[in-house]
């Protein structure tokens, strides 16, 4: 009898164990993602934390931000001008030129632009780090915390980075729903 009212406890443990660890590794080791951003979180994540270690820029950042401007590296600019972060050409930059949307004065307009194009997309990477320590209106996103992802969202949008007026809050709900944040540098 006390046998077996050790082997309950032990097999009740054993499962609430297993449970915990199981939960643990979803949410923590490997969150849920579908598989397009898996795959994209896998193939840049040590490019983002890379980045981190030279520039300071939180890992999460460029993924959200890559991520949410290239559809996870499935759009025409991603695909043929390894452009993940819609940064324009100036000059003469190598460049790649198609239909975009921008918005002015809070609506959305279609018009045909030219962006940076790069050999490979991790140069894209690069390029974005380098784009916001070289333009001093980015500045003060250097003095933000890097565990604030809000506030460095937020900043991209308050300093211009895109013209869409909902661009830290689409940031955040990727960051959130994708859990980037777990992506460490």
């Amino acid at each position: 009898m006390k046998w077996n009212a050790s082997f309950r406890r032990l097999l009740v443990i054993s499962v609430l164990s297993w449970l915990l660890v199981s939960w643990w590794h979803r949410e923590c080791v490997r969150p849920d993602r579908p598989e397009n951003v898996a795959l994209y979180v896998d193939t840049y994540g040590s490019v983002a934390r890379e980045l981190y270690d030279l520039t300071g820029v939180p890992p999460a950042i460029p993924l959200a931000v890559g991520g949410l401007e290239s559809g996870w590296g499935q759009s025409e600019l991603a695909k043929q001008g390894h452009n993940h972060f819609g940064i324009k050409a100036r000059g003469n930059q190598a460049r790649y030129c198609l239909e975009t949307t921008e918005y002015y004065r809070g609506k959305k307009h279609r018009v045909r632009d030219c962006f940076r194009a790069y050999p490979h997309a991790e140069e894209s990477y690069l390029d974005f780090a380098k784009f916001l320590i070289s333009q001093p209106r980015y500045d003060g996103l250097f003095r933000i915390p890097p565990d604030n992802l809000e506030g460095w969202a937020n900043g991209l949008q308050e300093y211009g980075y895109a013209t869409d007026p909902h661009y830290a809050r689409k940031l955040m709900r990727v960051i959130r729903r994708y859990k980037l944040d777990r992506v460490r540098g």
